[in-house]
This record gives C-alpha cells, structure tokens and sequence, in this order.
C-alpha cells in the first residue's frame, strides 16, 4: 500500500488502460480510421489486434489516423498507460492504492473507471474475485481496496486508534439517484454540500451507509 503522504497535495492522475482484444470484438476498424501511436520512454509494440500500435508506461500519447501525415499527429500526456498485458495489480497499486492508504488516514479520495461500453471499466473495477485472505489475480480495484480498507482497520486497532467502515452504493442514471441499498428511497435523495466547519465536501442527503466488519460482508451488500 502506498503512503498518506504520497497523496496529500490534492491533485489528478489520469491513467489509459487499453484491454486485449476479445473474441466478440468487431474486427473492422473504426469508422473515423483512428488509432494511437503511443511514444517517449520505454516504447513496446503492443498486439496487432489492439488499437494501440506501440504503448510507453510515461504516459505519452501521440495520436495520428492511420496513412495520416506525421504533422497531423497530436500528443497527450497522461499520468501513466497499461498496455494490454498490465496486470490488475499493476493497475490497483499504481492507480488506487496510495487513494485508499490515504482515505485510511482520514483523506478524501476517488477512484474513477471511465471509458465507452465493453472498454473493461467493470473487469478494472471488480474483476473476477471477491475480497478474502488470497486474492485472485484478476481481482480489481474494489476488492483489492477493501482488503487494504479493513487491514489498515486491523493496524490502527493495535495502535488503540478506532477505525470504522461504512459502505453506501448510489446509482445516478439520468440525473436521478438511487440507493442501491435502500431502492425504497427512490426521488428522497439529494446532493448536499457540507458547510466548511462540518468538514466540507459533498455528499447525498439521506443515501444510506451500511457499517461492515470484513471485507467479505462490505463486498455481499
């Protein structure tokens, strides 16, 4: 797990995480003929069937539509890049694992998978495994938070500190929230922001928050 300290200067990290290709994929190419050209540090060729043809883990992206002329082409500089071998606990320790070290340290932090249908945001997020002692390889951020969350628990308790869990799950889908663990709830529920000497941020008024003991009981909610 990463350190606190390693997260207190607010700041964003964008990541790309490109996925192998799956057997259901379309094989055409994209209608608008795009593709990344991925340069600077460490370059590897990726697989011909991905939609990068080269990826760098410095973050570099330089896109240009293939048969384009190199003065076309267009760099972005992320803070990192996976390439489709990049293993989700490559992902989880570069991406979450320094967030969750620091939210046990009483920060604010998010994690966020975004990405068009079929990218991989759920395998990225969930994976395949629930939380338990041993970890499936293909066990994603959530998981691998939580195991993190109630270890950080079980440390802080043998330094007398007292840490407690809470798990809330709210969909927003056409600008309407719902509590997932209380659907009952549907159309009472509004985003608040706290005032300054209640600690600031924001939050959904009435959403439910639902204590958990183990990763195992925060993951069946």
């Amino acid at each position: 797990m990463g350190q606190p300290s390693d997260v207190l200067e607010e700041k964003i990290r964008v990541f790309v995480r490109s996925r192998p290709p799956q057997p259901d994929d379309d094989a055409a190419p994209p209608e608008d003929g795009g593709g990344f050209f991925l340069g600077g540090g460490d370059v590897a060729p990726a697989s011909p069937a991905s939609c990068l043809d080269e990826w760098s883990a410095d973050g570099r992206v330089v896109y240009r539509k293939p048969g384009a002329s190199p003065e076309t082409a267009r760099a972005f500089q992320f803070s990192g890049v996976f390439g489709p071998e990049a293993t989700q606990a490559d992902v989880y320790a570069a991406c979450a694992a320094d967030v969750v070290a620091a939210a046990a340290a009483g920060y604010n932090g998010t994690v966020v998978a975004y990405g068009q249908t079929g990218a991989g945001k759920t395998h990225t997020m969930r994976g395949v495994e629930a939380p338990g002692k041993a970890l499936h390889a293909d066990a994603g951020v959530v998981p691998r938070a939580l195991r993190d969350l109630f270890a950080a628990q079980g440390a802080a308790a043998r330094d007398g500190v007292e840490l407690s869990v809470s798990v809330s799950y709210v969909q927003i889908y056409c600008e309407a929230l719902l509590d997932l663990l209380d659907p009952s709830s549907a159309g009472n529920l509004s985003i608040r922001e706290r005032p300054a000497h209640a600690g600031g941020g924001v939050f959904v008024e009435g959403l439910a928050r639902v204590p958990a003991e183990s990763a195992e009981a925060a993951w069946d909610l």
